[in-house]
């Protein structure tokens, strides 16, 4: 078996498991559907946070390729760069997906603005309050 084997085999799980947050964060409708329906989407942070963190160990591991002197580490940074690059941009989508969903889902309904506030106490002249005679 060549030096590359484990690091080949190793590099191709993570590109098959690579952007989670593309395949698994469901994003929220544009606009919020009428009530009574929900809002169907991910407001998980699990699968952002897998992406995250593979973004920088992959960072992590294309710094350690780049000052290695190791035969094939241009091809480690390379692919390391890449994998970082592909599970950040995947992290940054998932954690916009997962803010705006829970946002969405705490927003009150749409609907006619709220009426108008509950009247205050009013004070009488001559009486102030919190003072017992």
């Amino acid at each position: 078996m060549s030096r590359g084997g484990p690091l080949a085999c190793a590099m191709t799980a993570l590109l098959v498991t690579s952007a989670c947050s593309f395949v698994l964060v469901r994003d929220p409708p544009a606009r919020p559907p009428p009530p009574p329906a929900e809002v169907s989407c991910t407001t998980s942070a699990m699968v952002p946070g897998f992406d995250t963190a593979v973004a920088v160990l992959s960072a992590i591991g294309a710094v350690y390729f780049l000052t290695s002197d190791e035969d094939n580490a241009g091809i480690g940074a390379v692919v390391e760069g890449g994998l970082a690059i592909g599970f950040g941009v995947s992290a940054f989508k998932g954690w916009r997906s997962v803010g705006r969903c829970r946002g969405m889902q705490s927003a009150p309904p749409p609907g006619p603005a709220p009426g108008p506030p509950a009247p205050q106490p009013q004070i009488r002249p001559g009486i102030r309050p919190g003072i017992r005679p």
